[in-house]
């Protein structure tokens, strides 16, 4: 009989366990049937504020991708989860609200315009527009956007900022020559194609304005924007507005600094005195197959063999290797400093700024560090005052001075001698006449004549280390004996 107990038990406790098992199901089904049962209905109708129905309003129930738009007379219908659910509402034009369900399956909504994205105005032409009356092709950045670019001319730093306008730097990019063209969709047509600058109202160049002193820039590009300028405007109009001081603001002082260090990204890699001779050789035998070896337009195969243990100033009697880039450039530095005054009253308002820029040049050896040069000092002052109710007077004052020192000869000019000069010759300097391309072997001696910025000055004999002349300085020679 013990034995049929012990089995009885055992049936039993297994179906206890499979009770115990399914009761969670049973109990975890139950909020499920609870939470289809709070689900609601929610209808409505949305309004602006004059009460016209609005087509297209969008509502989401806030965390969940459920969601309706408004028909053409104004009304939705919504499904919400649950009771305390929120609706989002949004749509063009008008602030979004957030709405508390709150157990109510009727909702109407009010929407209210958004001012700030309204009232937002834009400078065309001679006036400004709000945005909501702009129908011509419009593009506008603000100071924040151009102080990006550590530049010292104002069109650099607009290159990829805007659609539609094309900035293209054909200059050599020197201190103080590195302005670029602008054109906006191209250039409409022939002869002169710039485009109009118009600076607070006033035709004038805007290149070398300071960031800091710049409110927005704005861009004119089809013809019902252009309009106003007539004929003028086929190419384009670039509109500059400068920073003012605004009603009720506390006084703010800015000041900025800053510094930089300009060079090239790389420097092209030729060969050393030592590849060039040996090809040298190869490139006048293959023109003259009965030229013999010995000659002396040729290099020696001991000349040759010194340009490879050269230290290369000839420091060593070994001769001369010279990478022409890195004897002619240096990196430049960049000083920035602005300092503004910003604020007004209910009667007048006020912005005062005064600006600094230094920018070296890259050439590293000249007669005066001062060779290669730009220096610009800005200042602008505009005061708007109300005198009376029906009279306001404003005073624009803008002022500019720049400081461009160069070398006579052109950017282009030196890359082109240091992209062609033979690494051995003597000097670093060749000549923006004629360089010869005779190499300088056991039987001739080179004689150099660099002219200054000044003065002629001569450079012969057996000197170890290249004159520091200006690098437009630039004659190489060969003497025979």
């Amino acid at each position: 009989m013990n034995k049929y107990h012990i089995i009885t038990l055992i049936l039993c406790l297994f179906c206890l366990g499979g009770a115990a098992t399914a009761s969670p199901d049973r109990t975890a089904a139950a909020p499920d049937t609870q939470a289809r049962s709070s689900q609601l209905k929610v209808s409505g109708i949305i309004k602006d504020d004059v009460g016209s129905p609005l087509i297209g309003v969008t509502i989401v129930v806030k965390g969940t991708s459920s969601g309706s738009v408004s028909n053409s007379d104004g009304s939705y219908t919504i499904t919400v989860p649950y009771a305390e659910a929120t609706l989002m509402v949004s749509y063009i034009g008008y602030a979004p609200q957030e709405i508390g369900v709150n157990n109510r399956t009727r909702i109407d909504i009010t929407m209210v315009e958004d001012s700030k994205a309204l009232e937002e105005v834009v400078v065309v032409g001679y006036n400004v527009q709000k945005k909501e009356t702009i129908t011509g092709s419009i593009s506008t950045i603000t100071t924040k956007d151009l102080k990006q670019s550590p530049t010292a001319n104002i069109n650099n730093a607009l290159a990829g900022r805007m659609p539609g306008l094309l900035v293209n730097q054909f200059n050599g990019g020197e201190p103080g020559n590195d302005a670029a063209q602008l054109n906006i969709r191209g250039k409409s047509t022939y002869g002169k194609s710039d485009v109009i600058m118009i600076v607070d109202g006033i035709e004038r160049d805007m290149s070398y304005l300071s960031p800091d002193e710049i409110e927005t820039f704005t861009i004119l590009k089809d013809a019902s924007a252009t309009a106003p300028y007539g004929i003028r405007g086929a190419n384009g109009v670039i509109i500059v507005t400068t920073k003012r001081g605004r009603k009720g603001e506390k006084p703010t002082v800015d000041f900025k600094a800053s510094v930089g260090v300009s060079e090239p990204i790389r420097y092209p890699d030729y060969l050393g005195s030592a590849g060039y001779a040996t090809l040298y050789n190869e490139a006048m035998l293959n023109d003259n197959p009965s030229l013999d070896p010995g000659s002396a337009s040729l290099f020696s195969q001991e000349t040759i063999s010194n340009f490879r243990r050269a230290k290369g100033d000839n420091s060593d009697g070994l001769g001369y290797n010279w990478d022409y880039f890195d004897y002619a450039f240096k990196p430049s530095i960049l000083q920035d400093y602005s300092l503004s005054v910003r604020g007004g009253t209910d009667r007048a308002r006020y912005f005062i700024l005064g600006s600094y820029y230094n920018q070296g040049g890259n050439y590293k050896h000249s007669n005066s560090d001062n060779v290669n040069k730009f220096l610009r000092y800005n200042f602008r002052a505009n005061v708007d005052v109300d005198a009376t109710k029906r009279l306001k007077i404003s005073v624009d004052l803008g002022a500019r001075v720049t400081e461009y020192n160069y070398p006579g000869a052109t950017a282009a000019n030196i890359i082109s001698l240091a992209n062609t000069q033979p690494p051995t010759c003597r000097s670093s300097c060749p000549t923006t006449t004629t360089t010869s391309t005779r190499p300088i072997s056991r039987r001739t001696a080179a004689t150099c004549s660099m002219p200054t910025t000044t003065t002629a000055t001569t450079c012969s004999g057996s000197s170890t280390a290249p004159a520091s002349a200006n690098v437009r300085a630039a004659t190489c020679r060969d003497r025979s004996n």
